[in-house]
């Protein structure tokens, strides 16, 4: 017989009681959506929430979303959404995934979405956190196979282990929302900061018609000069090495991915301090040694992304450059950190974009970038630029490694603070 009794292994101070086993029908409200006509539909309105809206763990409003007329927000009040409601997807590929409504204005719920709305006595934040717990058990409940669904019976029948008190509810809820909250505001210090950088990396380079940028640091009013990349730039060798070859605890030589370099690594990657894979010892290395100011492409994206760059430095080892990758060398000094945001901007990439090929996967030649364009004024002014940008980087990092030191926190109390 189990005589373990039902409480958490952390809990706050001045709670002993045991938690109950109960379903969410119990302690909470189930509305699931309206098949609303798209006859309806108006161009300013009260917005429709669909499946599609639930992205990201949050409700994302953008040009597809459908509107209804104001007057539907009277004649369907049953299915008016409120601030702080959990939403739940009940079909698709995102069956179970669910978000909280943060939204000021009301919405209406569309069929296939699911609200979940605390009864009273009970606690809405405490419940949220408490079904994030529960979304794979969801999924695993979810019928259908290509295009799985989740009933409103299955979902109010979900098995729960609650804390009596409604204090102690609420002070679980309001700890984990406050989690929720410092990771949404570093979520959108990292927005702005993207949105600041890519726009001055359009505005601190020349457009094509220009020789001087939009923007410029005080003191410098010199032309840029211009050159082909072929008088600047060589070809260096990489190799065809499969990630089954690499290794990140140990080894003799680094390699470069190009899938790191389009998902992973700014435009400036310090050997030092970033991780990048060795090549498992017992194979044979192919490709040249990069040295400190090399440029490495990516060569091949899904998508438009195609000729990302990183410049590569601080270089304590031995490192060469893999699979869909351009590795070059320039001839021609420039500053530290210059040619990786150069060679991103707006400037350059456009020039890209007009000589890729393939349709689903697209791809640079070495050819393409023979006759593009390089620009950049005296070393001094280089070297400014560069700085601001890097620096720009490291604060965008520094607020990624605060949300992800905050999930890892708030994955541990999520193993601890409930039954």
């Amino acid at each position: 017989m189990d005589n373990k009794k039902l409480v958490p292994q952390i809990r706050f101070k001045g709670f002993h009681d045991e938690w109950e086993k109960t379903i969410l029908e119990n302690i909470a409200d189930f509305v699931s959506g309206f098949s609303f006509s798209s006859n309806d539909f108006v161009d300013m309105g009260i917005p429709l929430i669909k499946i599609s809206n639930i992205q990201d763990d949050k409700i994302s409003i953008d040009n597809n979303t459908a509107y209804l007329p104001f007057e539907f927000k009277d004649k369907y009040q049953k299915f008016i959404i409120k601030y702080n409601d959990l939403l739940i997807a009940m079909s698709g590929a995102t069956t179970g995934k669910m978000c909280r409504y943060e939204l000021k204005n009301s919405s209406l719920l569309n069929q296939r979405v699911g609200i979940i709305r605390a009864k009273n006595n009970y606690n809405q934040n405490f419940i949220i956190h408490i079904l994030g717990i529960y979304t794979d058990k969801m999924l695993k409940m979810a019928y259908g196979g290509a295009q799985p669904n989740i009933s409103s019976n299955d979902i109010n029948k979900i098995k729960l282990t609650i804390p009596i008190s409604l204090t102690e509810q609420q002070k679980i809820g309001h700890y984990f929302y406050k989690l929720d909250e410092f990771i949404n505001l570093n979520k959108k210090k990292i927005k702005k900061l993207l949105n600041i950088k890519n726009a001055l990396l359009q505005k601190m380079f020349p457009s094509e018609n220009s020789d001087v940028p939009e923007i410029r640091f005080k003191g410098f009013t010199e032309k840029w000069e211009k050159k082909k990349f072929k008088y600047i730039f060589i070809f260096l060798k990489n190799n065809n090495f499969s990630r089954k070859l690499f290794i990140y605890n140990q080894g003799k030589v680094k390699n470069i991915h190009y899938g790191d370099i389009l998902t992973i690594y700014n435009s400036y990657l310090d050997y030092k301090n970033e991780k990048i894979p060795y090549i498992k010892q017992d194979i044979k290395i192919v490709g040249d040694y990069l040295v400190n100011g090399d440029v490495v492409f990516a060569d091949t994206a899904e998508d438009k992304t195609v000729g990302k760059c990183i410049e590569i430095g601080n270089i304590k080892g031995r490192i060469i450059s893999g699979l869909h990758t351009l590795p070059c060398r320039a001839n021609i000094k420039y500053a530290k950190y210059y040619l990786g945001y150069f060679l991103n901007s707006i400037y350059f990439h456009s020039q890209l974009v007009i000589l890729m090929q393939g349709s689903k996967v697209s791809s640079l030649s070495k050819a393409a970038f023979l006759n593009t364009y390089i620009m950049y004024p005296f070393e001094s002014e280089q070297e400014k630029i560069g700085n601001y940008f890097y620096k720009l980087d490291k604060l965008i990092s520094l607020y990624e490694k605060e949300i992800e030191k905050l999930q890892k926190l708030k994955k541990a109390f999520f193993g601890k603070m409930f039954v």
